[in-house]
């Protein structure tokens, strides 16, 4: 096999994926060896999900994806402990959200129908969606 690295280049290495190798039955162990040996030797690159890679590293895939999204100085002060990874969900970018203990404001459920119109049903059900989690 020959893949194409990022820059548009031909290597002689094969990108394997992690999810063929696994769901492939027809594969026997001393293949599944052979195939382990020839990645050990970079001669194939292994095609890893999301969820594979967070648990080789020991982390949830959600602790990965918040790394994906870090800037360079936010990996710095996530690394010398100025600021968690992902923030708590009453805190939006460091900002603390004030949560309000009065009780929201009531409206009649004609108000509500021409909320709903005006948005749209899919949009409305994704706040309730967002509100229920």
């Amino acid at each position: 096999m020959v893949a194409k690295n990022g820059n548009g280049n031909t290597s002689n290495r094969a990108i394997v994926s992690v999810r063929s190798l696994i769901n492939n039955r027809k594969l026997t162990k001393p293949q599944r060896a052979f195939i382990g040996k020839r990645v050990k030797r970079g001669e194939f690159d292994l095609e890893l999900t999301d969820k594979l890679i967070a648990q080789a590293v020991g982390c949830s895939v959600s602790y990965l994806h918040a790394a994906e999204r870090c800037s360079d100085s936010d990996e710095c002060k996530v690394k010398e402990g100025f600021r968690p990874l992902i923030w708590p969900k009453d805190v939006v970018n460091g900002n603390p959200v004030s949560l309000s203990l009065d009780p929201p404001p009531q409206i009649s459920d004609l108000q509500l129908d021409d909320i709903v119109r005006l948005v749209g049903p899919e949009r409305a059900w994704d706040a309730i969606q967002r509100t229920m989690s």
